[in-house]
């Protein structure tokens, strides 16, 4: 309290200048200090710089993504709606005129996008001066339509209204006051300005994209399309008179275009919709505003979602920096420890030291902040450039935004504490445990990842929730690695004196600097944990990348099993049956495989919450040869769940062969009962299904049928009767649903060809489904058919099957499989009747199939079906696979060409490249190698300055080997000998951080390159060779480098001066 009171008076007794000086010495001796040390403050500042530059690209390079994804994203919305609409509909006299009505649309509409508004009109199809006719008119309509013949037309005025034929013929009026003038034939470009206004069957540019089917349905029994035109000028046209009581629509468009629009500006644009809107309604109730508001929102959530997740590199990139800072603290502190007591003997204060200290550790952590900043900056603006996106608008709202500055700042005062925090601080005793700061930190940071790996992991919904799970995630690759840096640390010494123990006696300059490194382990220790933090983060991110490279590659695999994928388009509604036909595969070349898939939607009888299920039909020989298929989705090997579902005899759906020369089938039938009608099922040789009617029954009366066999059918196979109960136009009370009972005694079908005639069957064998019972068989004679119909049921009498009696076997998704009992059976609804299966293998997920599925033998599969139901199992999709490259390539210009051209092509290939192209995929693999790179360069860095560190600091231990005789190669060889010991500790606990941190940020973090949910999950991929030849490469530099620095070392006479070692 003495020394504190002389202190305070001596101070009062100071004039200004005095206190002035007092505080400025400190910081003057200080910056004398760095300038005298330039090159070990540049090579700190310089660590510090690259990891803030790290950070800085990292955030940019997210915005740049994000702009890229948005872009994409609204690419995709189909240009109909890709607009910001203003409508009104109604009749001139219930409002306001026109020009106030564009007045008020043009004034909210414009500020939406700040872009020009085109103002258009449509009368739709209507009767007007005599004429049925659609009407319109466009303000710059030269700009919306594409001329066939003609020219453009000029503005409309009331005495000649010129017009571009849009579709249809006819007069058009020609009034005194609408006088329309066709001077041009043409289509619209899009469908921007008029959206749904003008559907797709009712223009010719549309109508090229519906199915053959829609075109030929529309016109059938339809009478020729009225005539729509078009004029230029919304104003001109309105002012007829003859449209006063027309309705009519007005609109007021402006396209959004996606190159317009930007993850900072997408908010904005949304709330000024919502304004637009809201003003546009109290001005009139007749006003509408239409917008793709929710595909604006989702671009929005996906790339924040995106971004959130490259946080990750940032979150490397502070840890980076922060430990840096701390080996850059431990190489400074004897320095400033021995400052400290020399300046305290002279009589300087504690707070002059302090002050001192500050500045000097203020100065190189704001110098390498500032400088990776401004480096970071200007490499996000090249990079913008490059990408096509604006540098100024990406460095503005990224980097220099004030949110960002402040990181920037907080950054700089972090390292600086950091480094005060290492020089300064003194180690904290827990009863006769001594724990330093950054033991305590590192505690706290495990607890957190503790808290993290109890919240669950972070999705897409995590990352979207503010101050949620996501952000703690996101941050666990920091966390770990400073943890492992301070356990390595605290490892090292007892590693160290183990080491010393147990290498050869002959061994001494290996046990000499063991034991040196041992006894004073500080700086050593530090210069082991960055290289765990910088190692590891090496490693985990090429991990990672290569993790997020698979992904795309499984991504791609499990959603196209094979090759090439064709399914029915569903614009032109063509079945796969009808275009891959048996003959047509066939033909197919050398080296190509194709199997038939059917895929069926279903669900499990009683299970509300279960529906969607797939029911996968692949041929069970062609499933070990499926691309997608990972050892993690099933315990048992994909070759045995094979076996287990493969049929064990022939399967093929049972029937009576037709010739192929057949016409006509005749059966005679003699019925008691109701009457009912027969149907001949037929499976036609392409194994489409064809029903013909053979007649209707008379009760106690023997009649002949006869039905003619169409082209397609001949040489097909009769696989069922149906036997159809009679309509009944009205039911009352409980007869309603009454069913019909009766007999029926079938003589053998036969088939006639030419002149004869050959018996096709006479039901030997045969079997009743569904309410038919075979009542009994003479052979060659007649067949006796009892049956029950009602029209809740279909009723087949058809030969025995090999499916009948016996559950299909299945693979089955893990939910689905726990609800069968001991035997297994799980029955389906599927395509409307069910089937009964039984499990024999289970796999979490399965290629080409959703999350709740079964997968089974097609053939059984497509057989079970049609045994119940004829026609009810076909190939939906075909799975064609290429044995080469060239000739996949060659396949897929085939499968593009007629007849395969009518069907949907997926193609694996081109799926992958899409995932690869994706913008925020290709940013997130970019900046993983970019960061592994960073790393290894600063991990080089901190080797370098640990070694420069040793060489001036150890100059005490130095003299004392030289005075024992110690030669300087010597000397060199034990500052080698310590640099690689420190170099392979840090490698040994960078690779075990690494790996840790692979493991757990996958396992945590389930999102694809894309920044989507990972389907399949990611699995954890490392690429040896890339890591082989960056270690070697890491090596071989560390090698030089260490060689570079100690070469010049103790070529003078003697380490260091007398004077200063007795110091």
């Amino acid at each position: 309290m003495k020394k504190n009171g002389r202190w305070r008076s001596a101070w009062a007794r100071l004039s200004g200048m005095d206190r002035v000086r007092r505080v400025l010495f400190p910081a003057w001796l200080a910056w004398r200090r760095l300038a005298a040390r330039a090159e070990r403050v540049g090579l700190v500042a310089a660590g510090i710089a690259t990891a803030a530059a790290m950070l800085a690209t990292v955030l940019a390079g997210s915005l740049i993504a994000r702009d890229r994804s948005v872009a994409e994203r609204i690419n995709d919305i189909p240009s109909s709606s890709r607009a910001v609409r203003a409508l009104w509909f109604g009749v001139p006299g219930q409002d306001e005129p026109y020009v106030a009505l564009d007045t008020l649309a043009r004034a909210s509409t414009r500020p939406v996008l700040r872009r020009e508004v085109t103002a258009v009109v449509l009368f739709r199809e209507s009767t007007i001066a005599g004429r049925y006719l659609g009407l319109g008119a466009v303000d710059g309509l030269a700009h919306q339509v594409r001329l066939d013949s003609g020219r453009l037309p000029r503005p409309c005025i009331a005495e000649r209204c010129e017009v571009v034929r849009v579709r249809g013929a006819g007069a058009l009026p020609n009034v005194p006051g609408l006088r329309l003038v066709p001077v041009g034939r043409g289509d619209l470009i899009s469908g921007l300005l008029f959206g749904d206004a003008i559907p797709p069957a009712k223009n010719a540019l549309g109508e090229l994209a519906l199915s053959p089917h829609f075109q030929r349905a529309r016109r059938y029994h339809q009478p020729a399309a009225p005539p729509l035109v078009l004029a230029e000028g919304v104003r001109g046209l309105v002012a007829s008179r003859e449209l006063v009581t027309a309705f009519r629509t007005y609109g007021w468009v402006v396209p959004i275009e996606p190159r317009a629009l930007h993850p900072w500006t997408v908010d904005g644009v949304l709330e000024r919709i919502e304004r637009a809107r809201t003003t546009l309604r109290a001005g009139s109730g007749s006003f509408d505003l239409t917008a793709p508001t929710t595909e604006l929102a989702a671009a929005r959530d996906a790339s924040h979602v995106a971004g959130r997740r490259l946080a990750l590199l940032g979150g490397e990139g502070v840890a980076l920096l922060l430990a840096f800072a701390v080996l850059a603290a431990t190489r400074v502190r004897r320095d400033v420890h021995a400052t400290w007591r020399r300046l305290t003997w002279l009589g300087a204060p504690r707070w002059q030291l302090a002050v001192m200290t500050g500045v000097e550790v203020a100065v190189i952590a704001a110098l390498g902040a500032a400088l990776g900043w401004l480096a970071g900056t200007a490499l996000a603006a090249f990079v913008a450039d490059r990408a096509g996106a604006s540098a100024a608008d990406i460095v503005r709202f990224s980097v220099l935004t004030p949110g960002y500055l402040l990181v920037a700042v907080g950054l700089a005062g972090a390292a600086a504490l950091v480094l005060a925090a290492t020089v300064a601080l003194r180690p904290l005793r827990v009863g006769g445990l001594a724990l330093s700061p950054l033991d305590v930190s590192a505690l706290a940071a495990l607890a957190v990842v503790a808290v993290a790996l109890a919240r669950g992991e972070a999705d897409e919904d995590a990352l979207l929730r503010e101050g949620g799970t996501g952000i703690v995630l996101l941050l666990i690759p920091g966390l770990v690695a400073f943890s492992a840096a301070v356990l390595v640390a605290r490892l090292l010494p007892p590693v160290l004196r183990l080491l010393e123990r147990l290498a050869p006696r002959r061994a001494v300059p290996l046990r000499l600097a063991a034991l040196s490194l041992a006894r004073n382990s500080g700086h050593a220790a530090a210069a082991v944990a960055f290289l765990v933090v910088s190692i590891g983060f090496a490693l985990f991110a090429e991990t990672y990348r290569a993790t997020l490279a698979r992904g795309h590659a499984d991504q791609a695999e499990f959603a196209v099993p094979t090759d090439f994928v064709l399914r029915e388009d569903l614009a032109r509604l063509i079945p796969v049956r009808d275009v891959a036909t048996p003959a047509r595969l066939e033909r197919l070349p050398p080296g190509v495989e194709a199997h038939p898939v059917t895929r069926i939607q279903g669900s499990i009888p009683g299970a509300a919450d279960l529906t969607g299920i797939t029911a996968l039909g692949v041929p069970a020989d062609a499933i070990p040869g499926l691309d997608g298929w990972r050892e993690d989705f099933s315990d048992t090997p994909l070759e045995t769940l094979a076996r287990r579902i493969a049929a064990t005899r022939a399967v093929d759906l049972a029937g009576s062969d037709l010739p192929s020369t057949a016409t006509s089938l005749v059966i005679a039938v003699t019925a008691s009962g109701p009457p009912v009608t027969l149907e001949a099922v037929i499976r036609a040789r392409d194994r489409a299904f064809t029903s013909l009617e053979l007649g209707t029954t008379k009760a106690g009366r023997r009649v002949f049928f006869r039905a003619t066999v169409p082209l397609e059918a001949r040489g097909g196979r009769l696989v069922a009767l149906r036997l159809i109960p009679p309509r009944r136009t009205q039911e009352r009370g409980a007869d309603a649903g009454r069913p019909v009972r009766g007999r029926l005694t079938l003589e053998p079908i036969a088939a006639r060809h030419g002149a004869g005639r050959s018996i096709v069957t006479d039901f030997a064998g045969w079997t009743g489904v569904a309410g038919a019972r075979a009542a009994g068989h003479v052979r060659g004679v007649r067949a006796t058919v009892r049956f029950t119909l009602t029209k809740q049921l279909d009723t087949y009498f058809r030969p025995h099957q090999p499916t009948d009696g016996i559950p299909v076997p299945v693979l089955a998704s893990p939910r689905l499989a726990a609800l069968v009992g001991e035997e297994r059976l799980l029955p389906l609804n599927l395509v409307g009747q069910q089937l009964l299966t039984r499990v024999v293998g289970i796999a979490t997920r399965f290629p080409g199939a959703t999350r709740d599925f079964v997968v089974a033998d097609e053939a059984l599969l497509t057989t079970a079906l049609n045994a119940a139901q004829p026609g009810s199992g076909f190939v939906t999709e075909l799975w064609v696979d290429a044995d080469s490259e060239a000739r996949r390539k060659g396949l897929e210009s085939g499968l593009r060409r007629a007849p395969f051209d009518v069907l949907e092509l997926d193609a694996r290939n081109a799926r992958l490249a899409q995932l690869r192209r994706e913008p925020i995929g290709r940013a997130s693999l970019l900046m993983l190698a970019g960061a592994a790179v960073v790393a290894l360069v600063l991990a080089l860095t901190g080797l370098l300055l640990a070694t420069l560190g040793d060489l001036r600091d150890e100059r005490g231990e130095l003299f004392d080997l030289e005075a024992q005789g110690a030669s300087p190669a010597a000397l060199r060889r034990h500052i080698r000998l310590r640099a690689a010991a420190v170099a392979l500790f840090g490698l040994a606990g960078g690779a075990l951080t690494g790996a840790a941190l692979s493991a757990l940020v996958i396992s945590l973090v389930a999102l694809t390159a894309s920044a989507a949910r990972a389907e399949p999950p990611l699995l954890l991929s490392l690429r040896w060779p890339v890591v082989a030849v960056a270690l070697g490469v890491g090596l071989t530099l560390a090698a030089l480098l260490l060689w570079v620095v100690t070469a010049a070392a103790f070529r003078s006479e003697s380490v260091l001066p007398y004077g200063e070692a007795s110091e």
